[in-house]
């Protein structure tokens, strides 16, 4: 559900500083997370290729503060943001939710469903209520995940039987998933870090 009021977030370690013009014809809160389309800062939609880039402080250009910032059509104001790792609420976050990967589902939360969305985010904290997630580092999925495969995170334990068209190989604990357009499978490959 998206904000309906400002909010604080709490974060942990390093953040970057990050500044951009703000979309139009929208109310943006403090706290909020948002996403670059078309070169603007936006609430996220269901869309390919929105990366966050970062909560929302409420500090505009020439020094103006505003923690619900009305913005009119046409108008584009510059915001500042902050960029790292960031506690947010999850609805149902658990302990098993580290790792899988989320997306930005509007303002307020994060999602492991996919829809359209293709750059996810790792979670790698749990505490009761919240996930962390570090928004400086972007995961780009090649295509939405299906909702069957939200959840997969050791491929040695895939049923094959849940997914068509699926050539897992010989999958490890370091393998991914990949949609190959060209034979319209799925195939693993090895995951470097």
């Amino acid at each position: 559900m998206a904000l309906a009021a400002p909010r604080n977030l709490e974060t942990e370690g390093v953040q970057q500083e990050r500044s951009a013009l703000m979309g139009d014809s929208d109310t943006f809160y403090k706290g909020g997370i948002h996403v670059l389309n078309a070169g603007y800062a936006v609430v996220p939609t269901n869309a390919a290729g929105l990366e966050v880039i970062g909560i929302l402080t409420g500090d505009y250009a020439d020094g103006v503060h505003d923690n619900a910032l009305v913005v009119a059509s046409g108008a584009h104001p510059r915001a500042r943001f902050m960029k790292g790792p960031t506690w947010v609420p999850v609805s149902g976050a658990a302990q098993t939710d580290v790792g899988l990967l989320h997306y930005a589902a509007d303002d307020a939360t994060m999602t492991k469903t996919a829809g359209a969305k293709t750059i996810a985010y790792r979670a790698l904290d749990f505490k009761t209520g919240y996930l962390l997630f570090d928004f400086r580092e972007p995961i780009t999925v090649a295509v939405a995940v299906p909702a069957v495969m939200a959840d997969i995170t050791d491929l040695g334990d895939l049923a094959l039987a849940d997914l068509a068209d699926v050539d897992v190989g010989t999958p490890t604990n370091n393998d991914t998933l990949k949609y190959v357009a060209a034979t319209s499978k799925w195939t693993t490959v090895a995951v470097t870090d």
